[in-house]
């Protein structure tokens, strides 16, 4: 049973970041509302998702994009030609590109390149895996304090109100190891817990 001396104790067990990665709370990109990010296995292999019940939207996986890009001289006249669209939702087999020079439309075939479409962030902190703005997060003077879900939220309470520290022997592997000054430093303890407890709340 917990009494009031283990409340003020907190031991370091080495828990890195990686363990709050599975559920994370996020704006919605479509609402704006409460919506979680989660990596569930699908089948054979794990998928990232992102779910909101407010608007019902819904994605597995990112979306993927191409950046088309040409890079030839013109048959007519010589010129350097350079073309690069970005963001297109499918590979191009071949595009139109009317040379600078000489105006002449030549067909080439363009490199295509594969890249994951992220959700453009708004917020200063955001998800490891949409790059969307995170739902739990606060402000502390000039300094954003946050986290994944509530799990990680209360880990950080646990550590941040805990009159005594036990470091875990992990080195700076460690999340909490990592955590910056001033979410270490007893001047900010009463602010940081009052702001937690507000966020409990959201």
């Amino acid at each position: 049973m917990e009494n009031n001396n283990d409340k003020l104790r907190f031991k370091d067990k080495g828990d890195t970041l990686w363990k709050f990665k599975n559920r994370v709370y996020v704006h919605c990109p479509k609402c704006d509302k409460r919506a979680i990010v989660s990596r569930d296995d699908f089948g054979n292999k794990r998928e990232v998702k992102i779910s909101c019940s407010n608007c019902h939207f819904r994605q597995i996986g990112w979306k993927i994009s191409y950046d088309i890009e040409v890079k030839f001289f013109c048959s007519n006249c010589a010129e350097r030609i350079e073309k690069r669209i970005e963001d297109v939702g499918e590979k191009k087999e071949s595009i139109k590109v009317k040379c600078t020079k000489c105006k002449i439309t030549h067909e080439y075939k363009p490199r295509n390149t594969k890249r994951r479409k992220w959700f453009a962030s708004t917020g200063n902190v955001s998800d490891p895996f949409y790059n969307l703005p995170l739902w739990i997060r606060g402000q502390i003077k000039n300094e954003t304090f946050w986290a994944y879900n509530y799990e990680h939220l209360e880990y950080l309470k646990n550590y941040v109100q805990a009159k005594l520290r036990v470091r875990s022997g992990y080195g700076y592997t460690s999340m909490v190891e990592k955590l910056p000054s001033w979410i270490k430093a007893k001047k900010n303890r009463e602010d940081i817990v009052k702001l937690i407890e507000k966020l409990e709340k959201k």
